[in-house]
């Protein structure tokens, strides 16, 4: 075998980050789907209590005011993607690390400018935009 083919067979290509999909974490694992559809059926059941007095009795219960919280839709889609959360957090860190590998996560690490064109615009006495350049202005007779 000769180099050329011995370096064909290696595969050096390098990892490829993706971005982390949401629907992965929310409704892709079993533990997932039990608690959409246990929200679906409890909130069903409660409709229900509007018609049959057990139901409505239960429904008034300390226990169902703790399941209200439980069941309530936004909760259960703040606690299901905490995974994504962390694995959009881990990928970006190793995008930080490894700036060699091809980012297909859409976002670029770049050094973040805190003080921004309009800091610049309003310093500018040239610039009409800018307060200093305003007649009347006391800072515009120190410019000279």
């Amino acid at each position: 075998m000769t180099d050329a083919t011995i370096s064909s067979e290696v595969d050096q290509t390098e990892p490829v980050i993706e971005r982390p999909i949401l629907s992965h974490w929310v409704w892709r694992p079993w533990y997932a789907k039990l608690w959409w559809s246990s929200i679906a059926v409890y909130w069903t059941l409660g409709l229900g209590a509007l018609l049959f007095e057990p139901l409505s009795d239960f429904y008034s219960s300390t226990l169902a005011g703790f399941l209200n919280i439980a069941f309530y839709p936004v909760f259960a889609l703040f606690i299901l993607s905490i995974g994504w959360m962390m694995a959009w957090k881990d990928a970006l860190d190793y995008v930080a690390e490894h700036p060699e590998t091809e980012n297909t996560l859409g976002w670029e690490w770049q050094p973040y400018d805190f003080a921004g064109e309009w800091t610049r615009r309003l310093n500018d006495t040239t610039d009409p935009a800018s307060p200093s350049y305003i007649a009347g202005n006391n800072h515009r007779l120190f410019d000279h």
